[in-house]
């Protein structure tokens, strides 16, 4: 009698602690001061964390042809990711726990997914639609420019008669880290991309960023249009949209006011920018000293109509 009576006991149990187990208990926050963005302005701080959001990877501009360097300069690069990737080494990273050309971008696609998901759970009305639509924009923005970024460095280049089968990206869509992760085909890639970029065209009523850059607008959504479709071979809509983005905003530098002698003759609110994205790593181009005696000195990488390059006789470190 004892034995059953201790059976039916645990039984018993099982079932009080398998009832009390809600899911009430999971979405409880570990900690009372954590604070779950909920309102418009909440979520837009997200999206102008500065220590996260618009950098991009350097990979590209690494192993690109901007700059040169003798190997006596090549083999005592800052690190060795510099060097091999100026070189197309096999193995760039060498094993490294953080690959910040990968976490990066993708850190800024979970901040928008979070922003486009929590929004569904906030009322558009009349006292808030633009606002609304106007951080849902940028969000999809952000998105679409962190894709595009890791698509450009660890993604075959679009063709669009092998698209349909070559490999693209994982294209995380959600905030919920149950989610499964897929790797996208390269036409699945660049489909989400232009169709977050147009539906941002869409919602953006800003005409130019405010604030360096910092924020997109409708002549930096119509510039990126422009840059994702001349990666595509599409250039006649990709001169379409240069064109729209020229028509709100076309200023040019003069030259002849720069100073010749300053370590940074522009600064990042340049007349010409329209979007800014940095390096997501210490500029390697600042330690660089060609055969020539010259250094290629760069404040920062800005997506601009134009890139500025400047080119100036090497003094020191």
């Amino acid at each position: 009698m004892k034995k059953k009576i201790l059976e039916y006991s645990k039984i018993l149990l099982l079932c009080v602690l398998f009832m009390g187990c809600k899911k009430e208990f999971l979405e409880k926050k570990p900690a009372s001061n954590i604070s779950v963005p909920s309102t418009i302005e909440e979520l837009r701080l997200l999206l102008i964390n500065t220590v996260d959001i618009r950098r991009s990877p350097a990979l590209g501009e690494l192993s690109g042809d901007d700059y040169y360097m003798e190997k006596a300069e090549w083999s005592g690069q800052f690190l060795p990711y510099f060097s091999n990737s100026y070189v197309w080494s096999s193995d760039i990273y060498q094993g490294a726990a953080s690959v910040l050309d990968w976490n990066t971008p993708y850190t800024q696609v979970l901040y928008a997914n979070v922003v486009l998901d929590r929004l569904k759970k906030v009322e558009r009305n009349g006292g808030n639609a633009e606002a609304y639509d106007e951080l849902k924009g940028t969000a999809l923005f952000m998105r679409a420019w962190s894709f595009f970024d890791l698509a450009q460095v660890f993604a075959v280049p679009y063709d669009a008669q092998t698209a349909a089968t070559d490999l693209g990206i994982p294209l995380r869509e959600t905030a919920d880290i149950d989610a499964p992760t897929v790797r996208a085909s390269i036409k699945d890639t660049y489909d989400r991309i232009l169709a977050d970029i147009g539906e941002a065209g869409r919602l953006i009523r800003i005409e130019k960023s405010p604030i360096n850059g910092y924020m997109p607008s409708k002549a930096s959504v119509y510039g990126f249009l422009s840059r994702v479709y001349l990666t595509m071979r599409e250039y006649p809509r990709a001169s379409l949209y240069a064109d729209s983005a020229l028509g709100i905003k076309a200023t040019l530098i003069n030259y002849n006011t720069l100073s010749t002698s300053a370590t940074v003759p522009l600064t990042t609110d340049h007349a010409e920018s329209i979007y800014q994205s940095t390096l997501v790593t210490a500029n390697p181009l600042v330690y660089v000293v060609t055969s020539q005696g010259y250094s290629i000195v760069i404040r920062c990488f800005m997506q601009a109509i134009r890139r500025m390059i400047f080119v100036k006789p090497f003094t020191s470190r």
